[in-house]
C-alpha cells in the first residue's frame, strides 16, 4: 500500500506579516463601517495606511525570498 502525499509548505515570517496586516486593515474596516469605531482624522487614515503599507512591504519581501 502505497503512503499518502503530503506537502510540506514553509511559512515564512513575511507571510505571517503579510496575512496579519490585511486582517488588521479588514477588521478596522469592519468595525469602521458598523459604527464602532469613532477616531480623529489622523487616526482614521493612519492605521489602514500602516497596515496596507506593512502588508506592501512583506509581501515584496516575500517575493524577494
Amino acid at each position: 500500500m502505497e503512503q499518502p502525499l503530503i506537502l510540506q509548505h514553509k511559512v515564512s515570517f513575511w507571510q505571517i506579516l503579510f496575512y496579519l496586516s490585511m486582517a488588521a486593515l479588514t477588521l478596522w474596516l469592519i468595525l469602521k463601517l458598523t459604527g464602532v469605531i469613532n477616531t480623529p482624522a489622523l487616526l482614521e487614515f493612519g492605521f489602514p495606511a500602516a497596515s496596507l503599507i506593512i502588508g506592501i512591504l512583506s509581501l515584496y519581501q516575500n517575493l524577494l525570498e
